[in-house]
C-alpha cells in the first residue's frame, strides 16, 4: 500500500470472472485510500480531508474503499481456545469457520477428543474456528458465508489476518452517494495483472453491511435521505462522499478520515467550493498530495488537508 517502489498494475472488469486490461488509475485510487488510515493515525486529533477529482464518478468511490480497508491494520486478537474457555453462557459472539461467519449466543464448550462450541442454534468443532470474539450485543442470531480473500488481499498482505479481520471489523467506513450505483460498482471485479488467482469482487474486499450479513467493512448511505441519519454510528470511523449530493455534508461529519470524491462530468462547482473553502478558512495541507501525486495518472487530481476534530 505504500507509494514506493514499482507501481502495482491492476485491471478492472463489471465481469469479475472476466480479466480486464491495466488501468493506471485503479491501483493509484486503491493507493490514495490506503495511505489515508496511517496518515489518520499520525494526527488524531485533527480530521483528514482528501478530495480526488476525477473525470467521471465510476468506481471512484469503491476503489478508494477497498484502499482504506486494505490499508488498515488488523485487530490483535487472542486464539480461539483462549477465547472460548474464558467466555460464559449467553453472552453473544462472532464465529468465523472455514466457510461461514456466525453471530449467536455461546451455551458451551465440550473438551474432550473432538472438542465443540455450542451455541444457541449451531454446533461447530473447535479446529474450525478460525476466529473469534465476544460482542457487545445482538439483534438476532445471524449466519453469512465467509467472504474470499482474493488476489488483490493476498497482493495487500493481509491473508494471514483476514479471519481476525472479519471477526472483529476495525475497517468501519461509510460510503454515501447514490446508493443504486454505489450497488453497481460493488458487482465489479479487480485484480493484479499478470497474476493468476481468484479475483476479488468491489463487495467482496468492502463487505457491505446487508440484511443478514454477520460481518461488515463498509455501510451504505444514500446522500439523499443522509440529513436524518446524521450521526453515524460511533463506531465508524471513515467517510466516502461520492459526488456533489454527498459532499454538501461534509462539514457536518466528524469522523477520522474524510473521501471527497469529485466528479467532472457533472457542470456543478458547488461541492469543489465547499471543500476550497474549508480548506483556505480552516485547513492545513499534508503530504498525501505530495507523496503521490506523482504517481497519478493523466486527469486525476488530489488535494489533502487537515482540520480540526
Amino acid at each position: 500500500m505504500s507509494p514506493s517502489g514499482p507501481q502495482v498494475q491492476f485491471w478492472l472488469s463489471e465481469d469479475p470472472l472476466v480479466p480486464g486490461s491495466a488501468l493506471s488509475w485503479v491501483g493509484s485510487l486503491v493507493a490514495v485510500g490506503g495511505m489515508a488510515p496511517r496518515m489518520a493515525v499520525a494526527e488524531p486529533e485533527r480530521q483528514l480531508i482528501v478530495v480526488v477529482s476525477v473525470p467521471c464518478r465510476d468506481f471512484a468511490a469503491v476503489l478508494l474503499g477497498c484502499g482504506f480497508v486494505l490499508g488498515c491494520r488488523a485487530p490483535e486478537l487472542d486464539s480461539p481456545e483462549s477465547v472460548i474457555r474464558r467466555l460464559k453462557e449467553n453472552v453473544p459472539v462472532r464465529i468465523v469457520a472455514d466457510q461461514e461467519v456466525i453471530v449467536d449466543r455461546f451455551v458451551r464448550f465440550r473438551d474432550g477428543r473432538d472438542p465443540f462450541v455450542e451455541l444457541k442454534e449451531s454446533k461447530w468443532l473447535a479446529s474450525n474456528i478460525k476466529a473469534i470474539v465476544e460482542l457487545p450485543e445482538m439483534d438476532q442470531p445471524l449466519r453469512s458465508p465467509r467472504p474470499r480473500i482474493g488476489s488483490v488481499g493476498e497482493w495487500a498482505g493481509i491473508k494471514a489476518s483476514w479471519d481476525k479481520r472479519l471477526a472483529d471489523p476495525t475497517a468501519t467506513l461509510a460510503i454515501v452517494g447514490i446508493k443504486k450505483w454505489i450497488m453497481e460498482d460493488l458487482t465489479a471485479g479487480v485484480g493484479r495483472v499478470g497474476k493468476s488467482g481468484a479475483a476479488n469482487t468491489m463487495e467482496g474486499l468492502l463487505v457491505p453491511k446487508e440484511h443478514g450479513s454477520a460481518t461488515w467493512f463498509t455501510h451504505l448511505y444514500s446522500s439523499s435521505r443522509l440529513a436524518e441519519q446524521l450521526p453515524f454510528p460511533s463506531q465508524i470511523n471513515a467517510v466516502i462522499l461520492d459526488g456533489a449530493g454527498a459532499i454538501k455534508f461534509l462539514s457536518e461529519i466528524e469522523v477520522p478520515v474524510i473521501f471527497c470524491v469529485l466528479d467532472r462530468s457533472i457542470a456543478d462547482e458547488t461541492a469543489a467550493d465547499l471543500v476550497v473553502q474549508m480548506r483556505n478558512s480552516r485547513g492545513e495541507p499534508c503530504r498525501l498530495s505530495e507523496d503521490i501525486g506523482s504517481r497519478l495518472p493523466a486527469g486525476v487530481e488530489v488535494l489533502a488537508f487537515t482540520v480540526p476534530l
